[in-house]
């Protein structure tokens, strides 16, 4: 097929992706946004190594994400969130590394770690995973390119703060578990804007840290 794009968002599609979706080797966009698809992920979609754009939001797939998704080096949007899926996040989608990578798998049931994988992406933009059920971050291995970071409403115990995030302009942890210190590691957060760290256990008094963060606009505690 010489197909190159594929846009069936916002309609009424039911049913499962079938696997030939493998054979659509030119796609460089594959959208089937806010429909009511079912079923799994399918692994061929790794067989579309020239797609730029994958988005299956706002459906009712559930199972895993194949890690097969780490084969499509030219990926620059990957939108799955609002659906059904679950397990751990692949450390091969760490190997996205290519472009100004955009990730948003939020609104699932996604449980475990985050994967040191996604910190170590270098050109990692922005990374939403918030409302699901992880426990832990390794994302402190750093990405130096990453501008917005949303793990709100998970249930986090600790999370280690990362001094190479000096571009991140917001972070999100609100509704978590986070018990630890509030003034560690956020004297590398130069960039920031938003700082929300809300409904957690953070202990201690608010740091003079706060200070040198000197483009924050909301600082929520």
């Amino acid at each position: 097929s010489e197909l190159s794009s594929l846009r069936i968002s916002i309609n009424h599609l039911v049913g499962t992706i079938p696997s030939e979706v493998g054979l659509l080797s030119k796609l460089s966009a594959l959208d089937l946004s806010t429909n009511h698809l079912n079923g799994t992920v399918p692994s061929e979609v790794g067989l579309l190594s020239d797609l730029s754009e994958l988005d299956f939001s706002s459906n009712h797939f559930n199972g895993t994400i194949p890690s097969e998704v780490g084969l499509l080096i030219q990926l620059k949007q990957l939108r799955l969130f609002t659906n059904h899926l679950s397990g751990i996040i692949p450390k091969e989608l760490g190997k996205l590394t290519n472009h100004e990578v955009t990730l948003n798998l939020s609104s699932n049931i996604f449980t475990g770690t985050v994967p040191m994988e996604l910190g170590m992406m270098s050109n990692i933009e922005r990374l939403d995973l918030s409302r699901n059920r992880l426990v832990d971050s390794m994302l402190h291995i750093g990405s130096v390119s990453m501008k917005y970071l949303n793990l709100s409403h998970n249930e986090l115990l600790s999370f280690p703060f990362s001094q190479d995030w000096t571009n991140l302009e917001a972070l999100d942890l609100t509704e978590n578990q986070i018990n630890q210190y509030l003034s560690t590691g956020l004297v590398g957060l130069s960039s920031l804007k938003d700082l929300l760290l809300s409904n957690n256990y953070f202990f201690g008094t608010i740091p003079n840290e706060i200070r040198s963060l000197v483009r924050l606009e909301k600082l929520h505690l």
